[in-house]
């Protein structure tokens, strides 16, 4: 005859192993359901990210706004020319020039 067993419970390492991969799971949901809807309105999560930043009406620099969404710096200039192209921002800089 088997010996019954009782069931043990999960070590606090399994844990927090399986709270960590609902995290992820979550935040790519999350994304995903973001990145729908922002393209419902003809934007990538870049470009989105971008036009929340300059909404706060920080000084931001281009390579300010590369750190922050997550680009290369050289990906920022075509990024904002786009955005200025459609409207959605205006070049600014401190000599007037639109710098």
């Amino acid at each position: 005859m088997s010996k019954a067993t009782t069931p043990t419970s999960p070590s606090a390492h399994e844990i927090e192993r399986f709270l960590a991969w609902r995290l992820v799971r979550t935040g790519r949901e999350v994304e995903r359901a973001l990145t729908d809807t922002i393209a419902e309105h003809g934007l990538t999560t870049t470009q989105f990210g971008v036009l929340s930043l300059l909404a706060t009406g920080a000084d931001l620099t281009q390579s300010d706004l590369a750190r922050a969404v997550l680009v290369r710096p050289q990906s920022v200039g075509p990024l904002i020319t786009s955005l200025t192209e459609r409207g959605l921002i205006a070049r600014r800089g401190p000599d007037g020039r639109g710098r």
